[in-house]
């Protein structure tokens, strides 16, 4: 049955960190063509997806039928995120409003430092309202790499650099 309704898939690998601190290298499964943008699937577009169950590959090659709520974090190269052309560019989303540098804290007490890149209304532009419009995982740039953070699991977030007064 699963041979014969086969879908070409891109994978995307990442590391995932799960609920109880372990992590594991894994490979996300996105398609080659998007609903909602241009080209193929993000795996933003996987994390923010309305399936609550995603199916990865392990470091064993197997496949495993995981929840989203159970991933603390996932961390990938932002060539596989934004595109290699927007990143280098300095642009990643292509098209940018604004930007903060953020310190996150989790729950477990980590803290995790990268800038969130946003495209908001002009009347609604402070940290508070891009965090109640994130879904469920809040996306921080780091170098050449994007970490998407659980929302369940954020204590809090301050911002680290302030770079656009209205976010203040």
């Amino acid at each position: 049955m699963t041979g014969h309704y086969r879908v070409p898939k891109i994978r995307i690998p990442a590391r995932v960190w799960f609920r109880n601190r372990e992590d594991a290298l894994m490979n996300f499964f996105a398609g080659a063509h998007a609903e909602n943008h241009c080209g193929g699937e993000r795996l933003r577009d996987l994390l923010e997806g309305e399936n609550p169950f995603l199916a990865i590959e392990n470091d064993r090659g197997e496949i495993e039928i995981v929840r989203k709520k159970s991933m603390s974090k996932v961390v990938v190269s932002a060539k596989f995120e934004n595109g290699e052309d927007a990143w280098a560019s300095g642009d990643p989303e292509g098209s940018v409003d604004g930007r903060s540098d953020l310190a996150v804290m989790l729950e477990d007490g980590e803290r995790i430092d990268g800038s969130a890149h946003y495209r908001l209304p002009s009347a609604g532009r402070r940290l508070q309202d891009f965090l109640n419009e994130t879904k469920s995982f809040l996306r921080l740039h780091r170098g050449d790499h994007v970490v998407f953070i659980n929302m369940e699991r954020v204590r809090c977030v301050r911002e680290s650099g302030a770079r656009d007064p209205e976010l203040q």
